[in-house]
């Protein structure tokens, strides 16, 4: 953890002599009590201005000495500057060390929890990204850890493998689509986190989340609720990135990039990463039968089954469709689990018809898991038939008799995969599912179509100048300072907030906007000026926990 400290640039070559402590000096007209400075110390203060020139309405040094003053984060939407009455170093020594040990915590819990065999892999695989997290504590996918303390937290969809660690005690928003945020409490029950924190996006829009943070939710085909997301902005490191959730890129997906706005954009964004569900990417077979084909097969095995009663194992969400098919179909109620109907319910559906856990209804559902299965087979009349809607094939060992396996997939093909990979503009594909070996990913990059200038009208984080509107600071005065992107003005203010940063950064928040959003150049010389009308500019330094300048 490091703090920064500011120090303007004298016009004049007067030397700089030592400031006298509190006790030492005599109290200056207008200055701040060390109580309130004190207060000031709780709320953050992380920077400390040493400037040899005299401000309009500042009492004066005869002696030549620097005028002392701090930045103080007073509210999250402006910047004071008071006198100075103690080095903040202290100050920042306990907070560097107090989050340096959460850190470390947070890293070891991290490390238990997604460490596991599959994980480590050969020199010639690239292994799966256990966690989605864009830039430094920003923005976690599919990833609730509390202690990771990323700013935003986006769910792409609502199955149990995706919402791990998330509870009733989660206070963070959750950023999701409409559907989802229906179906996450149906799904967790009493375990849900509050309402109040899902933020529902609605889906084929583009949405902004802050200042240079801009989301496109596309739909990802692979269950209720299901979606994509596509986030873009100068707030981004490295350009706009890809998360593809678990999806399905079938032909109806696929046919979306002709006549949906909202995948005819992400044809034409250059994306610099694609974290990509790559689940089947390796199977057996590159190709599948789409769910119209699997949904023929099915209804053709139910005509043999009429004097059977039919067992279908399905998760707490999916497959929804498949069955309202054979509902339909045969003109027949059947039994599924109160969840199931919830879900049905929020989500508006009325196609076939459906009873909550019917005993005496010949077609049935029971949770998958071979557990579950035998235990709903003893409560139905022989003959019983097992209709398995997948690719797993589970069933097929303990289940040798009267088991129907349909192939069906909610996941991509290696196909479709390809198909959906050719149609975008990509610079890396990160695999979220499974090792990916080098020759695969070599592959997959030669997909790309030819990289173009982007088409978005979203700033990417390298076409982003930032210019600053210089206004005069007087003592206790609000500097208002309001930074816009320009194409055309070297940046003023350079800060990589991905990389070293103050104790506090929301000293460099104004008007309620971020302006580290706007600081995209890696330099530890890193400039900004706030007064045009005098000589000189601010030069930031960053400190460690001892005291000594970095870089």
């Amino acid at each position: 953890m490091v703090m920064s400290r500011a120090k303007r640039k004298a016009s004049s070559n007067e030397p700089q002599m030592q400031t006298p402590s509190s006790s030492q000096r005599k109290k200056s007209p207008g200055e701040i009590p060390p109580t309130i400075a004190a207060e000031a110390d709780q709320h953050g203060i992380a920077t400390r201005v040493e400037d040899t020139d005299s401000a309009p309405n500042t009492p004066s040094s005869s002696s030549g000495r620097p005028r002392n003053v701090r930045f103080c984060n007073e509210n999250a939407n402006e910047v004071r500057i008071i006198p100075s009455v103690k080095t903040t170093l202290p100050f920042a020594e306990q907070m560097a060390k107090e989050r340096q040990a959460e850190a470390e915590e947070a890293q070891r819990l991290q490390l238990e929890e997604e460490t596991s065999a599959e994980d480590f892999v050969e020199g010639n695989t690239i292994p799966k990204c256990g966690k989605i997290v864009i830039g430094r504590q920003y923005i976690s996918i599919d990833r609730f850890v509390r202690s990771d303390n990323c700013k935003y937290h986006f769910l792409t969809h609502a199955h149990v493998d995706h919402i791990g660690n998330l509870n009733k005690s989660w206070k963070s928003p959750i950023y999701c689509s409409e559907l989802t945020a229906k179906i996450l409490p149906i799904i967790m029950g009493k375990k849900a986190p509050s309402s109040t924190f899902l933020r529902p996006l609605k889906v084929g829009e583009s949405h902004m989340i802050e200042p240079n943070l801009f989301v496109t939710v596309l739909d990802a085909h692979h269950c209720l609720g299901s979606v994509m997301f596509l986030f873009e902005g100068a707030s981004i490191p490295g350009g706009s990135v890809l998360c593809t959730g678990d999806f399905r890129a079938d032909s109806e997906m696929l046919a979306r990039f002709e006549n949906d706005p909202s995948f005819m954009k992400l044809a034409e964004v250059s994306i610099s990463k694609i974290y990509l569900d790559n689940t089947y990417l390796d199977y057996r077979e590159a190709n599948f039968p789409e769910r119209e084909e699997s949904a023929k097969m099915l209804l053709s095995k139910m005509e043999g089954l009429h004097d059977c009663s039919v067992l279908f194992p399905v998760f707490k969400l999916g497959r929804e469709e498949m069955l309202e098919k054979v509902s339909e179909h045969l003109s027949e109620p059947i039994s599924t689990s109160s969840q199931r109907l919830a879900i049905r319910k929020v989500c508006g559906s009325k196609r076939g018809e459906f009873y909550d856990e019917d005993t005496t209804a010949r077609i049935r559902t029971s949770l998958r898991g071979a557990k579950n299965v035998f235990a709903a087979l003893k409560k139905m009349p022989e003959p019983a038939v097992t209709i398995d809607i997948s690719l797993r094939g589970e069933y097929s060992e303990i289940l040798k008799d009267n088991l129907v396996t349909i192939p069906y997939s909610d996941h991509s093909s290696r196909e479709e995969i390809f198909a959906f990979l050719s149609r975008l503009r990509f610079g890396e594909v990160v695999p979220t599912s499974a090792p990916m070996e080098l020759s695969t990913a070599e592959e997959l990059m030669k997909l790309s179509k030819a990289v173009i200038p982007s088409t978005t009208p979203f700033p990417r984080a390298d076409d982003v100048q930032t210019i600053m509107e210089e206004r005069t600071v007087e003592l206790g005065q609000t500097e208002e300072v309001v930074a816009t992107p320009s194409g055309l003005t070297s940046p003023r203010l350079n800060f990589d907030f991905s990389s070293l940063k103050p104790v506090d950064t929301s000293v460099f928040r104004s008007q309620g906007v971020d302006l580290l959003q706007y600081c995209c150049v890696v330099d530890l010389a890193r400039k900004f000026a706030l007064d045009s009308s005098r000589s000189g500019e601010y030069e930031v330094n960053f400190y460690d926990e001892h005291g000594n300048i970095l870089g």
